[in-house]
């Protein structure tokens, strides 16, 4: 019987599916195959029988979730995706906290210490930047790919120790005229660090037995050294010097370190730890264009540095507490071939991702960069979680013209729901609702799906609708279009209409995305007044209503086919505190 059962099912018969679930439910547990088990979901909760702790507030969410479609696909295919789908800080590590409890094995696929978000177990919190969210939960395996970039102990620079001088016939120079000691972040009386070691110091410091985390780090991550960070601070000072758009860089050498790769430079783990010579030549190489720029500080430094941190991630191998693999690929397909329950966890969002390379990352935290990593096609994953917030909020440079302009009600706003950034500490802006980038979000994010049912919508925060109503007036607005002006080829400003402009039209992401500006096109955006916005003024007598649409409206922005679909709801700030809901896009509204 659990043979035929377990045939149906792995070839994903519904009619299996329902029959395993029989069975459990009236047959006896002590003797259920521990296969079947896993796929039913009980493999890492215990079952039943565990209900005290951490694992009574999840075992709620799971008996809220165990009969969704998404969790069902979770349990089938054995891959989930959790994306971010504005422009960051959506509160992904909600849905993700979630889905690490039902996994064994959590994959950071980009970004590198610039990200940040928060995991919640019991009663304690920890921040993570670069490491995957499963180390906080004993057993899981947590790996950082070859798509992220890694800081082992970085310190922090000063940009005020940078000058922008005058050089002949007027000409702009960006220079440092300190030494490397001079110019490192000062906090609390010492050098302000980040990267991986930190981060793990600070989680042994808050009870985490790292050496139970299983983190794995694919040889062939890309390092950051302390000569990328100091090129990701020249490099926005330059931008400054010429008048072009400020970036809202973290001044963590992302930016650098990817491009490094392009530049063929060999700054790769693997290079580091078992061919370090070639690391280091490859900094006094890249050190020769830059050093009249920092005449005090030579690539024997550089490479002192660099030689400290190959010393310091040697000692965590030795000590057990890392792990380098190699062949990622082969690695992670035969984890999941195993029966393993993964969690592919997204950093930052589409929103400033590659895709829209003017806002924001040099990563690429999509479906598309997932399946290049991993090497796992998207026949293989159950389920993309598409993150958003409501309203949208952010730090870092981003469209003005969606901007919610400062105001007392604002400032309340952020305080209350704590909006501010988990790796900067900066106040997060507040954006206007916008549907147009809801759809370009997903575009970027699901490019290659092979079907549209994968896709599960995740709104957080909709309980602050009220409060977030203040900031606007009382009013519920969404941006379903707007007039970008961008130059022809003889430099006149010509009007395109970006997405829904005519009352007739309905409201698809195909209409949305109609002269969305590619990457060329999106500078011009800055020049977007809130006049040229298009809106929906949405209606309703109670709030719940004007919910309901908002939330359809969603939707639209998402989905192509008129099919009822599951989404999740966000109603508090505890994990728990997730409903599921059925919908039907809305396809008109005024």
């Amino acid at each position: 019987m659990f043979k035929r059962c377990f045939r149906d099912y792995n070839t994903q018969n519904h009619y299996g599916e329902a029959r395993l679930e029989c069975l459990w439910e009236k047959g006896d547990k002590n003797n259920f195959p521990k296969k079947i088990m896993n796929i039913l979901g009980f493999k890492k909760l215990g079952g039943e029988n565990k209900e005290t702790g951490e694992n009574k507030e999840y075992n709620k969410i799971l008996e809220k979730f165990k009969k969704t479609r998404f969790y069902k696909r979770h349990m089938l295919y054995g891959i989930s995706l959790v994306l971010g789908n504005q422009w960051g800080d959506e509160g992904k590590g909600k849905i993700t906290d979630f889905l690490v409890q039902i996994s064994d094995v959590v994959i950071r696929f980009n970004g590198g210490h610039n990200a940040g978000h928060t995991v919640k177990v019991g009663d304690k919190e920890y921040d993570l930047h670069i490491l995957p969210s499963g180390v906080v939960s004993e057993g899981k395996i947590n790996i950082i790919t070859s798509g992220c970039v890694l800081g082992i102990d970085l310190n922090k620079v000063d940009l005020d120790k940078f000058e922008i001088i005058n050089g002949r016939n007027g000409e702009k120079t960006v220079v440092c005229n300190h030494r490397l000691e001079e110019i490192l972040k000062i906090k609390d009386g010492e050098k302000l660090r980040v990267g991986l070691i930190p981060e793990i110091e600070k989680l042994e410091r808050g009870g985490i037995d790292i050496k139970k985390s299983n983190i794995k780090i694919s040889g062939e991550t890309k390092v950051i050294g302390i000569h990328n960070v100091l090129l990701d601070a020249h490099d926005e000072l330059v931008r400054k010097a010429v008048g072009l758009r400020k970036i809202g860089s973290t001044g963590s050498g992302i930016s650098r370190t990817y491009a490094s790769e392009d530049l063929r430079y060999h700054f790769t783990l693997n290079d580091l730890l078992y061919n370090s010579e070639l690391y280091y030549k490859s900094i006094q190489a890249l050190w020769l264009s830059y050093k009249h720029l920092f005449p005090y500080i030579t690539a024997d430094e550089l490479i002192i540095e660099a030689e400290k941190e190959r010393e310091k991630i040697i000692k965590y191998i030795n000590d057990g507490k890392l792990e380098i693999i190699q062949d990622e690929k082969n690695y992670i397909k035969k984890l999941h071939k195993e029966g393993n329950k993964i969690v592919g966890e997204g950093a930052q969002s589409s929103m400033i991702g590659s895709g829209n390379s003017i806002y924001g990352t040099a990563s690429n935290p999509s479906l598309q960069s997932f399946m290049d990593i991993t090497g796992l096609t998207v026949k293989k994953i159950g389920n993309i979680f598409l993150i958003h917030k409501d309203p949208p909020s952010s730090v870092g440079e981003r469209p003005g013209f969606l901007k919610e302009d400062t105001t007392e009600e604002l400032n309340n706003f952020r305080e209350k729901y704590s909006e501010k950034g988990v790796s900067t500490g900066r106040w997060r802006d507040i954006f206007k609702r916008s549907i147009v980038e809801m759809a370009r979000g997903a575009q970027l994010n699901i490019k290659g799906i092979d079907d549209e049912s994968k896709i599960v919508p995740v709104f957080n925060r909709m309980d602050a609708l009220e409060d977030s109503l203040k900031i606007s007036e009382g009013i519920l607005e969404v941006v379903k279009g707007y007039i970008n002006r961008v130059n022809n080829i003889v430099g006149e400003k010509v009007e395109k209409k970006v997405g829904i402009h005519d009352q007739e039209n309905l409201i698809t992401p195909d209409n949305l995305l109609r002269n969305y500006p590619e990457k060329s096109e999106q500078e011009f955006g800055y020049d977007i007044t809130k006049e040229d916005l298009k809106i929906i003024k949405i209606e309703g007598t109670t709030l719940e209503e004007k919910k309901e649409t908002l939330l359809r409206l969603y939707l639209a922005a998402i989905f192509r086919k008129d099919k009822k679909r599951e989404y999740l709801v966000g109603t508090g700030p505890k994990r728990e505190d997730l409903d599921l809901r059925t919908g039907v896009p809305l396809r008109k509204a005024s």
